[in-house]
Order: structure tokens, then sequence, then C-alpha cells
């Protein structure tokens, strides 16, 4: 899951809320559901529309009509599930810078090659493409408002197909 942000109030009467985004989120695209978890409850709720304001979203819930339902909503943290993940990384990886955890810039994201079971990040640099796969040993870190995905590739990786 990704941490996406926080309900910090409602809005309106009629069952919108205000989610509060983190610095890693960046909405660029529709969202279709959100999982909500809280101290003591959690729920996946889909989403009817979603309004972007500065650094909060506008979300009307298609299950949550009145106000009240909403503020039972409020400190709610928000996350992306995995399937919407997958579709939100997908949809955006392209000019992504890549940087190891060292620190070193490979390049920038040229293509998400993803056929069957198999994904791949095409990555150019200067002079060469670099194949790296999409794997959670790989990439560690993927900084939505940077563009930036963090990895720590195994020994080898940058020479292996150049």
């Amino acid at each position: 899951m990704f941490y996406i942000g926080e309900i910090l109030k409602t809005r309106g009467n009629n069952g919108e809320v205000v989610l509060r985004t983190s610095p890693d989120f960046s909405y660029t695209r529709s969202i279709h559901s959100i999982f909500l978890k809280s101290k003591k409850h959690e729920r996946t709720l889909n989403i009817k529309s979603i309004n972007e304001v500065g650094d909060d979203l506008i979300i009307k819930f298609t299950d949550i009509d009145t106000i009240t339902d909403a503020y039972r909503l409020i400190g709610y943290s928000a996350y992306l599930e995995d399937e919407e993940i997958n579709t939100f990384k997908k949809d955006n990886l392209v000019d992504y810078k890549i940087v190891d955890i060292a620190g070193n810039l490979w390049g920038r994201v040229i293509n998400d090659i993803e056929e069957g079971l198999t994904h791949i990040l095409e990555i150019e640099d200067d002079a060469n493409v670099i194949y790296i796969p999409y794997s959670e040993n790989i990439i560690t870190e993927i900084k939505i408002k940077e563009k930036t995905i963090i990895i720590d590739p195994p020994d080898g990786l940058r020479t292996l197909n150049k």
C-alpha cells in the first residue's frame, strides 16, 4: 500500500471530505478507490469524484451521502491499494529519474515495458540504454513529487545489459 494522506474535515452537506495529501503524492490521474484506516477500523471506499485544490483533494465517495457519514471519516489515513498502485505507477514512470541508494544518477525512464509477468524499466543515460527489472528487491522508493525512483541495484546490473 502507498500512503496518500489524511482526511482532515468534511466539505458541504453531501458527504464530501477534504484529504490533505502527503508530500510524496501527486494526483495525476483518476483513482477508483481508496483504502482508509483508523486506529480501530479499516475499509475500502469507491470514489465518485475527486477535485484537486492546492495540496488537498476534495473527494466524494460513492456510499457516503451525508455530512454525518463524512464526519465519521475524519482522521482516517488514506492509502492506494496494490492494484491502484500498479496502475498509478505504470501510468506515470516515464521521465522519472533513476538514482541509486548511494546518490548516483543512472538516467531517466524512457519506457515502461510490461509483457505478461515481465515488468522492466528502460533507462537512458548520456550514451547507453539500461534495463532494470521492476522488482521490490531493486526499487526501494518512488518519490512522486520529485519524479525520482530510488534503486538498490545488485552488483553488475548497470553493465550487464548496456
